[in-house]
């Protein structure tokens, strides 16, 4: 069975349907032919994510993983490599008429997003990144935050593929920190740093998504936290 450009695939069902047909022969298999998806909450990106779990090689542009039942051949821009740069990106294309002519004249017509994930195999990027490319950066700027300084708190508690988040922000929009937490235990570690961050500077509010947080919140309150 083959199935193509499975990163706009909306649901699980014709992957499922794909993969507990299988079964019915014992030579049956598989093939998965695409480019990234934008998000991993999709059914590519969970497949992708199984096979990581497993043994994992990259050379280059060139990933291979495997797990149990699964076999990953993936050629993209690694993580620490420049996806702007054109001969990265080639090397992440290794088709022969894929040249580098025809990537520049991609690139000057992609949105940066739709670069990213359709040529340079970035995952993620398209459902990632609400800013345009550089944007974020362009506002990095050096300053202090004090000790006993008055801060807001933000924090966003993530579900089991989302990561959680908590942000301390000056009345003048000054970061004070940035604690972002990975795992099911994310909840208890955020409110560690919360009374972390109170130890250290004067908390005018913590606010908060009640999704997963209204209880430790109201541990929080009972300890005088706003």
């Amino acid at each position: 069975m083959l199935g193509d450009e499975v990163w706009c695939w909306t649901d699980e069902s014709l992957l499922e349907a794909f993969q507990t047909a299988l079964v019915k022969r014992p030579d049956a298999r598989l093939l998965v032919i695409s480019t990234a998806a934008a998000t991993l909450d999709s059914p590519l990106g969970r497949l992708r994510t199984r096979a990581l779990a497993g043994t994992v090689t990259r050379a280059g542009a060139f990933l291979d993983a495997r797990a149990v039942g699964l076999r990953l051949l993936e050629w993209s821009v690694a993580d620490d490599a420049d996806p702007d740069d054109l001969k990265t990106v080639k090397r992440a294309n290794p088709a022969k008429w894929i040249t580098l002519a025809a990537l520049r004249e991609q690139q000057a017509r992609r949105t940066p997003l739709a670069w990213r994930q359709f040529h340079a195999c970035r995952w993620y990027e398209g459902a990632a990144q609400w800013l345009p490319h550089g944007a974020w950066d362009a506002c990095r700027d050096d300053y202090e935050v004090e000790p006993g300084e008055t801060v807001t708190l933000g924090v966003d508690i993530g579900g089991s593929r989302a990561a959680s988040a908590v942000v301390a922000v000056t009345d003048d929009l000054r970061i004070a920190a940035v604690h972002v937490l990975q795992g099911d235990d994310s909840v208890l570690v955020a409110t560690a740093a919360i009374r972390e961050l109170a130890a250290h500077f004067t908390i005018r509010e913590v606010a908060y998504d009640p999704w997963r947080y209204h209880s430790e919140a109201l541990h929080l309150a009972d300890d005088g936290l706003p």
